[in-house]
């Protein structure tokens, strides 16, 4: 699969658990034909993520996230193409990295060095990367990510110097907003949403409601 492979974006029903059939929509509630599978990812289709995910398989989709730092338990259906799944805000910032890192990931670490009142070193974080996506693959998502900023649904996130990129997401009912970005060496994410796990309201997503404040975070970053 690359960016530029097609897949159609049209009704999907699926038959799920209990025999009750499965419908997932895409957030606008438009579906827009043959694409390519750069395009449904810079304005987020849902249904072609299905689509892929159901041709990739679950397993190197489980294994590629669990290389990524992500160790949440992960659902064994295509439900997981739209994200149902529950994970912290840093696992989810710091998958981010093999994308925007020629492939690789590290661990994240609160604490870098430590030193004494000497100033001598007595502690360095020994965390090493390791390769978990080839390059190429990396550099093809990264210029999605920037295209995603630039004219798909973060488009609320630019104005930044450099070469910026990331993703929204929104979770069922509007309950989560989610936007996890980059600019130059820097990665951050934003999550709202409420402790009760209810909807934030019917015009509240990634793209409205966590990507501003992504771009107000990074632009006042020290």
């Amino acid at each position: 699969w690359s960016s530029d492979s097609k897949v159609v974006d049209q009704p999907l029903s699926i038959r799920g658990s209990g025999g009750k059939p499965w419908r997932p929509k895409n957030f606008s509630g438009v579906f827009h034909g043959t694409t390519t599978v750069g395009r449904a990812l810079i304005h987020s289709y849902n249904i072609p993520a299905v689509k892929v995910l159901g041709k990739v398989g679950l397993a190197p989709v489980h294994r590629l996230a669990e290389q990524a730092g992500i160790s949440s338990d992960m659902p064994p259906d295509l439900s997981l193409a739209l994200g149902a799944v529950d994970v912290s805000l840093l696992e989810m910032s710091g998958a981010y990295q093999p994308f925007v890192c020629s492939g690789t990931y590290r661990q994240p670490t609160l604490i870098r060095r430590i030193e004494n009142g000497d100033g001598k070193e007595i502690y360095r974080d020994g965390g090493t990367a390791r390769q978990v996506l080839s390059p190429a693959a990396a550099v093809e998502i990264k210029g999605l990510l920037v295209r995603v900023i630039s004219e798909g649904t973060g488009k609320k996130a630019r104005g930044i110097p450099g070469i910026s990129g990331g993703k929204t997401g929104t979770s069922d009912e509007n309950r989560d907003a989610w936007f996890i970005g980059f600019n130059k060496a820097q990665i951050s994410g934003v999550w709202i949403g409420h402790d009760r796990n209810q909807s934030l309201g019917d015009n509240e997503n990634g793209g409205t409601t966590a990507a501003p404040v992504w771009l107000d975070f990074m632009k006042n970053r020290k």
